[in-house]
């Protein structure tokens, strides 16, 4: 499993973020690690390689980012993307698929669009009761 440390300078400050995997997730597998200058790029990387079976993700190239631009697509996580797909895979009609789209549109998107649908932080008991009450 794939870990992000904080590298520190000789003041003590945070210069940079290290990710560092073992190749193929086994003891013996050769240790890999990318630098980051902040931690959110650090751990979109790491959660990256954790889901490409702690190997190098597709169209990564080491200390230049993605060369693919589609396999750096970060908006598929984003949560108004991901609902919206949800509705348009159901087998319904189209007119309820508008009906439900448009109800995310009105009541969930403005609170929850661009909130990533990976980590718990974003959805959880107090930001969806927070959410609740302001209905």
């Amino acid at each position: 499993m794939a870990n992000v440390a904080a590298r520190r300078n000789k003041a003590g400050e945070v210069s940079s973020y290290r990710v560092r995997w073992r190749e193929g997730g086994v003891r013996t597998g050769e240790q890999q690690t990318e630098r980051f200058d902040d931690e959110d790029s650090a751990i979109v990387f790491r959660d990256a390689v954790d889901e490409a079976g702690q190997h190098w993700p597709p169209g990564w190239v080491k200390g230049k980012g993605y060369i693919d631009p589609a396999a750096a697509d970060q908006l598929r996580y984003r949560f108004d993307r991901w609902a919206v797909e949800c509705v348009e895979n159901r087998t319904a009609s189209e007119r309820y698929k508008q009906q439900r789209i448009r109800a995310l549109e009105m009541y969930m998107f403005p609170t929850f669009g661009n909130c990533d649908i990976r980590p718990a932080e974003h959805f959880n008991k107090a930001t969806i009761g927070a959410w609740v009450i302001g209905l």
